[in-house]
C-alpha cells in the first residue's frame, strides 16, 4: 500500500491484516442473536407446561365430580399458577445455556478462518 492510500484525514490508517469474506463464516452470531435464538427455542415452554397443568387439573374435577363454578375457579387458578411456573423455569433454562456457551471459550469459526488464512499466507516476498 502506499503512503497516500495508507493516510486519510485522521492521520495514518493501522494496517489490520487481510480482509476476510464475511459469508466465510455464518455461524457466527452477535451476544444478542444467539440469546434471542435461545429466547425462540424456549418461548413455547411457559404455554405447555400451562396447558399440560390445566389439563390434569380438568381430568381431577371431572374424575372428583366438582361443580362446574368450582371447577372453573380450580382450573383459572392452576392455568395462573403454571404460567408462571412455566416462564421460571423458562427463564431458568435460558440463563443456563448461555452461561455455558459464555463458558466454552472456543473460538468462533471467524477466528478460525484468520489464523488459518494468516498461515496459509505466503510470506512478503516469497512466491
Amino acid at each position: 500500500m502506499s503512503d497516500a492510500q495508507n493516510m486519510n484525514a485522521d492521520g495514518p490508517q493501522a494496517d489490520n491484516g487481510p480482509e476476510i469474506d464475511p459469508s466465510i463464516w455464518p455461524d457466527e452470531k452477535p451476544k444478542e442473536e444467539v440469546k434471542e435464538e435461545i429466547h425462540l427455542k424456549t418461548r413455547p415452554l411457559p404455554a405447555l407446561i400451562m396447558l399440560i397443568g390445566g389439563s390434569v387439573t380438568v381430568i381431577l374435577c371431572f374424575i372428583k365430580h366438582y361443580e362446574i363454578l368450582h371447577s372453573l375457579k380450580l382450573i383459572l387458578c392452576s392455568l395462573v399458577v403454571f404460567l408462571i411456573l412455566g416462564a421460571v423455569i423458562r427463564e431458568f433454562l435460558n440463563n443456563i445455556v448461555i452461561e455455558r456457551r459464555e463458558e466454552e471459550g472456543t473460538h468462533s469459526s471467524r477466528d478460525a478462518v484468520i489464523e488459518r488464512t494468516d498461515k496459509e499466507a505466503p510470506p512478503e516476498g516469497e512466491q
